[in-house]
């Protein structure tokens, strides 16, 4: 069995709740994880020398710096990038909230964008490294309730496609999954929703590919989109949108 210290390191945000922290619950067995979040949040729960927490807003760029300039100096490789933080907020498209705009854009798109280019060296040296972002049907199909988050979606599904071409050194996976059960969702219901865990779970069991990902019914809302956008889009918005 490895030591502590040959474990491959991985760095996974928005870490504390959700996808993030299912994800982290399982790569401990595995890896060293950089757990970043604003809090400690359900972290508390875990109890392994390979946890490192690290308290950092993304949607604020000199917090972003600090925790570039941390990993640089204190992490001898870094194996995996879970680009996983995000928010999803409901507001029509105005430029009344500009603040919270602004901050939607930046944990969304611009704190992955801004994490991988500036890891991409350390990525790049070891060998077999990964990127993961997180996609959502709805950057090709957006949602009229949540307009920026589908903007952002949408992004970031063209800068895995980037990467994938600009960045050959490391792989980059765009996962698309479902509806997930999570704090994110739960105003919505959660019956029938595929849980973070078992989503956790399907990712890193599927590393090993590149690309853009469907998960479970996202697959569905993928050929849909292909063969009737427009079915989809009301699916998406309810019958009378």
């Amino acid at each position: 069995m490895n030591s502590t210290a040959q474990l491959p390191y991985a760095l996974v945000t928005g870490a504390s709740y959700g996808i993030g922290f299912a994800l982290t619950q399982k790569l401990l067995k595995t890896h060293r994880v950089i757990a970043v979040a604003r809090t400690w949040g359900k972290l508390e729960s875990l109890e392994s020398a390979n946890l490192n927490f690290y308290q950092c807003d993304l949607s604020i760029t000199a917090q972003r710096e600090d925790l570039i300039s941390y990993i640089k100096e204190t992490v001898p490789h870094l194996n995996l990038l879970v680009n996983n933080a995000g928010v999803q907020r409901e507001r029509a498209l105005d430029g009344n909230q500009w603040q919270q705009v602004s901050q939607e854009i930046e944990l969304n798109l611009n704190a992955p964008i801004h994490l991988t280019t500036a890891l991409k060296d350390m990525l790049g040296q070891a060998q077999g490294a990964v990127v993961v972002h997180m996609g959502s049907v709805l950057g090709f199909c957006h949602r009229k309730a949540s307009p920026i988050y589908s903007v952002t979606k949408a992004a970031i599904h063209q800068f895995s496609r980037v990467l994938s071409r600009e960045a050959p050194e490391f792989r980059s996976i765009e996962f698309i999954p479902p509806m997930i059960a999570t704090d994110m969702t739960k105003e919505r219901g959660h019956k029938g929703l595929m849980s973070a865990q078992d989503l956790a779970s399907f990712m890193l069991a599927n590393l090993h590919q590149s690309g853009t990902v469907f998960v479970g019914k996202a697959k569905l809302a993928s050929l849909i989109n292909k063969l009737a956008p427009s079915l989809l889009f009301k699916m998406m918005n309810g019958a009378k949108s």
